[in-house]
């Protein structure tokens, strides 16, 4: 019956000590779902294809916008990254990088 007893007593502080530990990391978990998710987005905004470029810029925001209105993804929000390429001759010393 020792035995029997000594099991419970274990249980019962396991339960306490994980109980105990998720109500310390209920802040961690809220401060990091107010943090935006953030989507990189790359398009070259000069040369033939940059009206084109600039309408997949205002489709993305569209959707994203769209998104947040609804309450994001998981409850964080999204947000657009948005990165400038430049059209192919536009290198210096014709290198690409």
């Amino acid at each position: 019956m020792t035995g029997l007893n000594n099991r419970k007593k274990v249980k019962k502080l396991f339960r306490t000590v994980f109980v105990i530990l998720m109500i310390l990391a209920l802040p961690f978990a809220a401060a990091h779902a107010a943090q935006p998710l953030k989507i990189g987005v790359a398009y070259g905004l000069q040369g033939m294809w940059s009206d084109w470029c600039k309408k997949n810029i205002v489709a993305v925001e569209m959707a994203v916008a769209e998104i947040n209105a609804a309450g994001g993804v998981n409850g964080m929000p999204l947000e657009t990254v948005i990165y400038f390429g430049r059209p192919l001759g536009q290198y210096e010393n014709g290198n690409r990088g």
